[in-house]
């Protein structure tokens, strides 16, 4: 003989493992968003200049040809907080706790 079970959202129901239904949806939102990548990519093409990119990220759009960056020092900056984190990391692993604690 079989038996009935509870429904799956039930509050009384004792089955708390969600991680399959939560990995569906992922799935789903991943699924629709290729699907809207492609359709786009199809309809409209690449509408991007890679050499409009370069001149932005270089500064010369205007043909001002200076030594200053400020797009690309940007970019190169920002991973500049977590190598410091990773060095005082590395630190607090090689030498004394208190010292690094005060700087972390």
């Amino acid at each position: 003989m079989s038996q009935t079970k509870g429904l799956t959202f039930f509050l009384g129901f004792r089955f708390r493992n969600f991680s399959g239904l939560i990995n569906w949806a992922f799935l789903l939102l991943f699924m629709g968003s290729v699907r809207l990548f492609l359709e786009n990519l199809i309809k409209y093409g690449i509408r991007v200049d890679p050499q409009q990119w370069f001149t932005v990220l270089l500064d010369d759009a205007a043909g001002r040809h200076h030594h200053f960056h400020p797009s690309l020092i940007l970019l190169i900056f920002t991973s500049v907080p977590v190598m410091f984190c990773l060095l005082i990391e590395k630190g607090l692993h090689q030498v004394s706790l208190v010292c690094f604690l005060v700087l972390h």
